[in-house]
């Protein structure tokens, strides 16, 4: 696992990868990066130029930190990369887009809680192409897509009732995705399967 010197510090920081593709998402990397920090962990931003770029964050093994959070764009075809010069191997992309089979075939966290800001990514083709990696926990949002800003909210809520009030991963994402309706688009998904806010498991 990574194990940066600050986990060993008096008051120990816990490690979080934010994986950027895209151009930094509207600088919410950033702000994102920020943000853990200042709630007490302590970031490691990926700036994934290529897609074999965030493939290689997302295949680390036990090399990977506890938890991984991805900042990207997404349509119903995959995570969204666009197009590379010739000299760019983009052989795992479907038309500008990296999708979930791929994304099975590379993930190998193990153990590790993954929150993936880009839109439906709660849904079923890619939360089960990550849960393939094994995972311990994977936050998504579902249909209709929560405000733009809505998912670094969510995160803020997440890592802060994880941190500061000493919820399990599960009770964190259920305290977060519990503060409004965006926040309920987001689901949790682990061994047991899908969870939502005010709906049955499914």
């Amino acid at each position: 696992m990574w194990k940066p010197i600050d986990t060993e510090f008096y008051a120990p920081r816990t490690p979080v990868e934010i994986a950027s593709v895209g151009w930094g998402v509207g600088g919410y990397d950033r702000l994102v990066r920020a943000l853990i920090e200042e709630l007490g962990g302590t970031a490691h931003l990926h700036l994934c130029g290529t897609p074999g770029d965030f493939l290689k964050v997302i295949s680390q093994g036990e090399a990977a930190a506890p938890y991984l959070i991805i900042l990207a764009h997404a349509d119903e075809r995959g995570l969204v990369f666009g197009e590379f010069a010739d000299f760019i191997d983009t052989s795992m992309l479907v038309k500008g887009c990296m999708p979930p089979e791929c994304i099975a075939e590379y993930v190998d966290l193990p153990g590790r809680v993954v929150l993936n800001d880009a839109c439906g990514a709660g849904e079923v083709p890619m939360a089960q192409a990550f849960m393939r990696g094994g995972l311990n926990g994977y936050v998504g949002s579902v249909e209709p897509i929560p405000h733009g800003t809505a998912g670094v909210m969510f995160i803020a809520h997440f890592f802060y009732k994880l941190w500061r009030t000493g919820c399990t991963e599960r009770e964190a994402w259920q305290r977060a995705a519990s503060y409004d309706a965006d926040s309920r688009l987001y689901v949790y998904w682990d061994a047991e399967g899908c969870h939502r806010i005010g709906e049955a498991q499914i």
